[in-house]
């Protein structure tokens, strides 16, 4: 089986695109429409690779689920690469990925699909 990615993503369109991109690639994405159930996913799961996040959602935003992790020792023991993938291209939004240990930090409009299997690559393999 592939590396196994979490995607927690609000638009079901964008969610959709990402996954079957990927699983022609031979990932296995799970898909959490919001940062809740993304969080869920992960207390039950564990075995993720990765984690693509993007930040507006509702429930639990991406910071959200990015401080949930880390507040979280069992998560954060995971030492899970985290990307946010997201609309937000503010500096100051950047700023408080990277100061909340993302490893990354992609604008959606900026990215094409094989960006985006370039950065899972990078951080899976």
């Amino acid at each position: 089986m592939g590396k196994k990615i979490l995607l927690c993503e609000d638009s079901a369109f964008f969610a959709q695109a990402i996954a079957t991109v990927l699983k022609t690639q031979g990932y296995l994405v799970v898909h959490a429409a919001d940062g809740q159930i993304g969080i869920n996913l992960l207390k039950e799961q564990k075995d993720f690779d990765l984690i693509l996040c993007d930040i507006m959602m509702p429930n639990l935003d991406g910071f959200g689920v990015l401080k949930e992790i880390n507040r979280d020792p069992e998560l954060s023991g995971l030492e899970i690469p985290f990307i946010f993938l997201t609309g937000v291209s503010d500096v100051d939004s950047m700023d408080k990925g990277n100061q909340l240990g993302a490893k990354d930090y992609f604008i959606k409009s900026n990215v094409g699909m094989d960006k985006i299997i370039d950065l899972v690559k990078k951080y899976t393999e």
